[in-house]
Formats: structure tokens, sequence, C-alpha cells
């Protein structure tokens, strides 16, 4: 904490006269005071108020928003210093990351960076916004997977109305004046992964993309993919100087800074390249299949066809399918897992439902190598006949835990901070019975020694203690989004029974017998229909966040303003930017067309916030797709 002074200015003279106060600070920066007399000394040590704006702003940029605003209590020359925008905007990148800088410009162009930081870190502005959005997604469909990259939203197969399993991808620019869906077009003599549901597809790097797993036509997969997107699409372009944003130096004056200094690919902002997380996300950004089976309600449930007309405003754009082979070393095959990518060039894998009905606990990596060139963009290769498939030759490896939490589906698993992984939640195997879960574990696979899981919080184990605070109840299928500082977002999911023909499954579910395939193994997923779940309860539609940052972990319940999801379940959620958490699909009829998204945004939104925020990302976060 810089020192206080308050008679600095009555007692000038006598202090030049006087030794350095105890507290200083050791710059090499040029000041007013000479330098010492001994000509071995390398650096000035200065008494705070001593040095000049531009150094005193460089040093305050390093505080973390907590500690700026208790700075700015202790003296008229820390108020005024503490009120340029500049610096709440170094200390929120340096905090919350590029990505979420970018993405706030909007907000913070009206509202100012020190609104918005306090915004983001406390939560008390979090508020729903519905948007509607063009184009098509056909044929309409539950249970597929999303995740972010960039602004985009990209998602992959599911389930159609007679239970086919799709294997198409689409893509939803959010970044765009008029977001529109797009169909992502792969050559079509190369090979392609089959339709599945149960999936993951989490944001590897750049324009790339993984996914693994599900279940398709012959049952659960085990099979990794990479899908290449940057064929046609908007491409991560260096911002302007006015748009870039600055961390290391803080300028007053024209008020332009140095780059921030990191990558606008979310697998470098957060690890897991997605938003959370997702997983998310990305990163893992948490369980993120859409439409949970709600196919089973009847004529409620059963997606319209006045979406057809919506088929000719859909654009296209390429992509391509690189097969993964993996050798003869593979997880056993699964759906409804939980999956994230770390540092750009691994994936994980816990859990899910295996063959046999099964509920699993086993913990895999999956190292990804060398990405093959698209020798189909080089013209003089492209005249060539018979180009070989892409093939990226990766390698599995299991993680031999010496504890590891009870096995489970529908849990959530996303990034913390480089290696270490949260889990959450999910239908668990207690002893002979399957119970919704509120339990959180970690694991640091950067352990010096063997990497364990570890529990953090929740009720269900025997040893198991709630964490304080107002903890969210047990539930699966949820959505879970690290916010940039070690905090997670929970929304959503089933909490509680369901009554009817989903009760039974229910029951099903927490008997000792098992499922037999992944789709009754889902049954626990399963609602009947609107009706059912409005009357029990089942949809979630409570907010919780959990500090991880804690040495005691604890939860809190978030009021948030606006009329969210009609049910939250059976949807699929992805952080864009670090700036708000957009659900798509669900449970209604209406929903499995994907036209109507609901954004829950964490800052106040102002009139043009828009349009700014598309520019800043078209300049400098990727309007869509960042370049590989």
């Amino acid at each position: 904490m810089p020192p206080t002074h308050h008679h600095h200015h009555h007692h000038q003279q006598q202090q030049q006269q006087q030794p350095a106060p105890a507290t200083t600070i050791t710059t090499t920066t040029a000041a007013a005071a000479p330098p010492p007399s001994s000509s071995s000394a390398s650096n000035v040590l200065l008494p705070f108020d001593r040095l000049d704006d531009e150094a005193a702003l460089l040093i305050l940029s390093l505080l973390d928003p907590q500690s700026l605003a208790k700075t700015a209590m202790v003296s008229r020359r820390m108020r005024a210093l503490c009120d340029c925008d500049r610096l709440w905007q170094a200390v929120f990148a340096r905090a919350l990351g590029s990505k979420a800088t970018m993405s706030l410009a909007g907000p913070a162009r009206t509202l100012g960076w020190r609104t918005v930081t306090r915004q983001v870190i406390t939560l008390e502005a979090l508020h729903w916004r519905r948007r509607r959005v063009d184009g098509a997604v056909m044929p309409a469909r539950c249970n597929f997977s999303a995740c972010a990259v960039g602004m985009a939203i990209v998602i992959f197969g599911g389930e159609g109305q007679d239970t086919t399993p799709l294997g198409d991808v689409y893509l939803l620019d959010m970044a765009a004046p008029n977001p529109c869906w797009e169909r992502v077009i792969t050559p079509t003599d190369m090979p392609s992964p089959p339709g599945r549901w149960g999936h993951t597809l989490r944001h590897l790097r750049g324009s790339l993309l993984v996914l693994y797993g599900g279940c398709g036509s012959d049952g659960p997969l085990t099979d990794v993919w990479l899908l290449d997107i940057s064929g046609g699409a908007p491409r991560c372009r260096r911002a302007p100087r006015h748009h870039r944003f600055a961390t290391a130096g803080i300028h007053r004056g024209d008020g332009s800074g140095s780059s921030s200094g990191h990558s606008s690919s979310p697998s470098n902002e957060n690890g897991n390249g997605s938003d959370g997380g997702g997983s998310g996300s990305d990163g893992g950004n948490g369980s993120d299949r859409g439409g949970r089976a709600a196919r089973r309600g009847g004529d409620s449930s059963t997606p319209p066809d006045n979406g057809n007309h919506l088929a000719a405003q859909t654009r296209r754009r390429q992509g391509r399918w690189i097969r993964v082979d993996t050798g003869d070393i593979a997880p056993p095959r699964r759906s409804w897992h939980a999956s994230c990518a770390i540092h750009g060039r691994s994936l994980v894998v816990f859990g899910g439902c295996g063959i046999d009905g099964n509920l699993l606990n086993d913990t895999w990596v999956l190292d990804i190598g060398a990405i093959p060139r698209d020798d189909t963009s080089d013209p003089a290769v492209g005249m060539l006949a018979n180009v070989s498939p892409p093939v990226c030759h990766s390698t599995w490896r299991e993680i031999e835990a010496a504890w590891k939490p009870p096995s489970r589906l529908g849990h959530s698993m996303i990034v913390l901070e480089d290696g270490k992984l949260l889990l959450f939640g999910g239908l668990a195997t207690i002893g002979p019975v399957r119970l919704r879960s509120s339990e959180a574990f970690t694991i640091d696979l950067e352990e010096t020694h063997k990497p364990t899981w570890r529990f953090v919080t929740g009720s269900t184990l025997p040893s198991g203690a709630t964490a304080p605070g107002t903890p969210p109840p047990p539930r699966l299928e949820h959505v879970a989004c690290r916010l940039g500082d070690c905090r997670v977002l929970v929304f959503g999911g089933s909490v509680m029974p369901l009554s009817g023909s989903a009760g039974a499954a229910q029951t099903a579910a927490a008997a000792p017998a098992v499922p037999t395939s992944p789709s009754t193994a889902g049954a626990a997923a399963s609602p009947p229909g609107a009706t059912t779940i409005a009357a029990t309860g089942n949809a979630a539609s409570g907010v919780f966040v959990l500090d991880a940052r804690a040495a005691q972990p604890h939860w809190r319940q978030l009021a948030v303003a606006g009329l969210g999801p009609a049910y939250a379940w059976g949807h699929s959620a992805v952080l864009l930017g670090g700036a708000s958490i957009v659900v798509i699909g669900g449970y209604a009829g209406e929903d499995w067309l994907l036209n109507d998204v609901n954004e829950l945004h964490l800052t106040s939104t102002v009139d043009g916030d828009d349009d700014v925020i598309a520019a800043a990302a078209a300049a400098g976060a990727g309007a869509g797709v960042p370049a590989a």
C-alpha cells in the first residue's frame, strides 16, 4: 500500500533534509530527486509520491481491482490517479484477460472501465436479454454440442426428431451486426465423423476444434476428430492503434497504450479454449448438449415447421475434418461425459456412460500431435488427383489418480488455470444408488508428483461438507463457465426427480440396475413434457457462483434481472468473450429451431453496445474465428 503523506506540502523543505520514509518503491524511472551519492547504486529509492504520473500509473496497473479501489482512498493524489480510465482498463485486462476487455468495449465506452470492473467483480449487474438471430439450423435437433470460438458459436451433430444422429456443423457469428446461422461445408470426398449425440465439442486453439465420443447409430463411440473452420471465415486481425488496450504501460494524454500482449485465441486466455469453459468455454464450459431428449413430450416438444422459410437465409462457409489416429490405446467408448481442452494441445476426458450402461470415473488425456496442412488450399496441389485424407497422429494416456470421484454422467468440467481442472455435479453412483450430485472436485495435471483428484465441497459423500454460502441444489446436465478469475458460474440443469414416466426413469436411474443404452442412460435427464417440468420445478433457473480462489471456497446465489429462458433444461450455453453467457436450444418446440438466444450479460448494457462490440471484435478480437 502506498504510504500516506498528510503533511508533505507543509513540510516539503524539511523532508528534503530527512532520510526517505520506511515505505519506498524501487524504480529506475527518472525523477526529480538527485541520484544517490554512491556510484555503485543501480536503483533509485523514491517515495511513491515523488514519482511522476506515468511511473505511478505503471506501478498502480500491477494491482488487482480490489487493491486499486482501496488505494484510491489513501490521498487526494491517489484518488486523482485512480480516476484514470486507462488505468482501470489495464487492471481489468490483467485480472480478467484481453478477451473480456475486447468484448466489454461497448459498455466501457459509456460506463467507464471503473464501473465495468466493479460490475464484473461483484456481478451486481447480471441481467438476461433475449435476442433473435437469422438463418436456420435444419433439421431441427436436440442433444447437440456447442462451443465458443472467438465471438462465434459452433455446434455439431445432435439428435433429430426421429432419433437420427446428425453429423453437420453450423456457426453463428455473434460479432456480426445481424447474426445469422451459417452451414459449415466440408469436402464430401474426405472422411468425416458419423452423426452422434451426447458428445463433446471443444475449442482447441485458433480455428481448430476437437470432437470426442458420443452415441451414434451403432452405440457409444470413442473416436476423435479435429474440425478446422478457418476456410472462408473472418480471421483475427491486429487492432488499429485506437482499439488496442494497455496492460503493461499506461499513458495519459491521447489515451493510447501498448497492445495487451494477450492472444485473442480463447485457448491462450483461460487454458481451455472455451468459455468455458469450455469448456467452454469453455472450456469445457460444462455440459453443453442442447435440447436434452425433449422430443418425448408429445406435441408441445415437436419442432414446428415454420423454420423452413429461414433456410434460404442460411449462409455457408468452408471447413475440413481431420481424423485423429490414436493407435491401439484409447479410452472405453462413452457418451454424456465431460471434456475440456488445455494449453491448446491436449484434451482431458472424465467419466460418462459406457457401452454397457455402467457409469465411468476414469480420467484420460489426449496429447494432440502435429496438424497436417490443408493441401486443398494450395492451387498447385488441389489440381492433383487422390489427395490423401488428413490424419493427425496423437496419443492417449490415462491418469492413474490415487483417488478419484465417484463415477457419473451429466457433469461439468472446466479449466481453472493452467492444468488445474474443476469437476461439478452430475448423476453420480453413490454406493448402490445413483443420485444427483452437488460435489466439486479438483485435479492439477501439472503436479510434480502423481496427479490426484481432491474433494472441494459437497454433501453427498460421507465425509462431504457443504460449502459456506448458498450452494446450488444437486443437479446434472447443467452449464458451468469460468469467469476469467477462477470464479465458476453454474446455471440450469435437472435438480429434482420427475413425475410420471420420467419419474419411473429416475427410479430406474437410482437403482443398482444400469441402463442398456446411452439414450436410457440419459433418461434421468429426459423430461416428459413442459407441463411436468413446470409442475415439478425440475428446471433450475437460479444462477450460482463458486469462488474457487478462496482458501475455503464458498457459493453465492446471484440476483439476475430480466426474463431468462423459460426452461433452464435441455439447453446449450457458451461463454462469449468473457462478457456474456449465450444460451441456445432448450425444451420447447420452437427452441429446437435455435433462432432465439438468451444472453446473460455481466455488465449493464446501453444503447449502441452491440455496434461498438462488433467493431472492437472485428478489429482485434476476431469477428467469429481467430486465425490459426
